[in-house]
């Protein structure tokens, strides 16, 4: 988003911009090793409540939230409470503290995991660049 558009705190995208943003983002974080690394320090940021980051976030939910909002309405669908992965942030912590307490939690290459006779991989509760992941968010 930085690059993309480096006013956007003052200058708003619309949802389309958002998208084609995504895209070209998504594609460089596939190619480009220094963007991938950016893009991780920037979602431990968000995760750890930068202000910076979080007002970014903030603006990317509220364009995004006006075009879900138009298609609810469309659909005549009214009363959800939105609740995003965010929403679980200040909880991951203590959970993973709980679960450290409890002896569930390995360190497996700078990450910590959880281990089941269920599936070889592990759930990565923490990221090694000390990020939540999907295993955590959700």
């Amino acid at each position: 988003m930085k690059d993309a558009y480096p006013d956007f705190l003052h200058h708003t995208p619309e949802v389309s911009d958002l998208q084609t943003f995504y895209k070209a983002a998504k594609k460089r974080f596939d190619e480009e090793p220094e963007f991938k690394k950016r893009s991780q320090e920037e979602v431990v940021a968000l995760q750890s409540g930068d202000e910076y980051a979080r007002k970014a976030w903030q603006i990317c939910c509220d364009i995004s939230r006006k075009s879900f909002e138009e298609v609810y309405r469309r659909l005549g669908i009214k009363g959800l409470k939105e609740q995003g992965e965010s929403f679980y942030n200040e909880m991951i912590g203590p959970v993973v503290d709980m679960l450290e307490k409890q002896g569930l939690v390995v360190e497996s290459n700078g990450a910590k995991c959880i281990f089941t006779d269920i599936d070889e991989v592990p759930m990565m509760v923490v990221k090694s660049d000390g990020g939540y992941g999907y295993d955590s968010t959700d």
